[in-house]
């Protein structure tokens, strides 16, 4: 032991035997709390000792499984011995967003200390391959762990209020592919983009709009599939916000709705509750059958 009981009750100073070997300016060479020590700084310097290799070794907590996650509750214990190794930069390297009072209160690196514990950002194991595209519900679930290394600019690189000026969420080349993507859904693309308006504002600049005949049938964006037009159910269902992009509610009540608004085709699938849904919900049935709702 370094250190034993001094002369004052609940104070502690440098064991004699230490001093045999050691000065103060070897000790400062690892500690990074040497000035907080009082038994280090008990010691006497000697210019002629030259400094010990600074080698920090992890102690055997930092291995357990886990102590990545854990590593926070055994920090804010008062018999904690982060500081004989951390500074607050050290910690920083990770801890770039919220940052705790136990970091706080950790010595800053400078003159007379040690340089510390050299710390490489790594992601969690929680951040897999594919976790940017499945990240929301855990964000929302828990914020504040994501506040542990993130800022909000972090997430502005793809979460932005404009989604024209996003950052690299998509990679090179994906807007020549995006109407896959879109369809496959790969991604929600209503997350960062607002298809009434984004969308439609690009495909009218690019002249991917209907033409003058106007609505379902006419020409424009579907030209590529002469025959869109009957199998256009299976896009609606799989993607009703993206056909909203174009479509507005009158375009399908030409042809879906009672006769004397439009053609009778039926828009029920099968197993249509009608009775359920008008109770939930009149309105949607009346858009279709007017008043006259059977």
């Amino acid at each position: 032991m370094a250190s034993v009981p001094g002369e004052v009750p609940g104070t502690f100073t440098i064991a004699s035997s230490c001093a045999t070997c050691h000065v103060r300016n070897q000790c400062v060479t690892c500690h990074v709390n040497a000035p907080e020590l009082a038994p280090i700084q008990a010691l006497g310097t000697d210019p002629r000792v030259g400094p010990l290799p600074s080698v920090l070794t992890a102690p055997p907590s930092h291995k357990r499984t886990g102590w990545q996650r854990t590593h926070g509750l055994e920090a804010g214990r008062p018999s904690s011995n982060c500081a004989s190794c951390h500074t607050t930069e050290s910690c920083l390297t990770c801890h770039s967003g919220f940052v705790p009072e136990t970091i706080r209160e950790l010595p800053s690196g400078g003159p007379g200390r040690g340089v510390g514990a050299q710390l490489t950002r790594t992601p969690p194991a929680s951040h897999s391959w594919d976790f940017r595209d499945r990240h929301g519900s855990e964000a929302s679930a828990r914020s504040t762990a994501c506040e542990t290394c993130h800022v909000r600019e972090t997430c502005l690189t793809c979460h932005r209020p404009e989604a024209s000026a996003a950052g690299d969420y998509h990679p090179a080349g994906f807007l020549s592919r995006h109407p896959a993507s879109a369809w496959s859904r790969e991604a929600n693309c209503s997350d960062c983009h607002n298809p009434a308006q984004f969308c439609q504002d690009c495909h009218k600049q690019s002249g991917l709009v209907a033409g003058r005949f106007g609505g379902i049938g006419g020409r424009g964006y579907h030209d590529a599939l002469p025959a869109f037009l009957v199998g256009h159910g299976q896009a609606a269902r799989q993607s009703l916000e993206s056909c909203a992009s174009c479509h507005v509610e009158r375009d399908c009540t030409r042809c879906h709705a009672a006769r004397g608004i439009g053609y009778g085709f039926n828009p029920h699938g099968p197993g249509f509750n009608a009775d359920r849904l008008k109770k939930k919900n009149p309105t949607l049935c009346i858009a279709c059958h007017g008043r006259s709702i059977p």
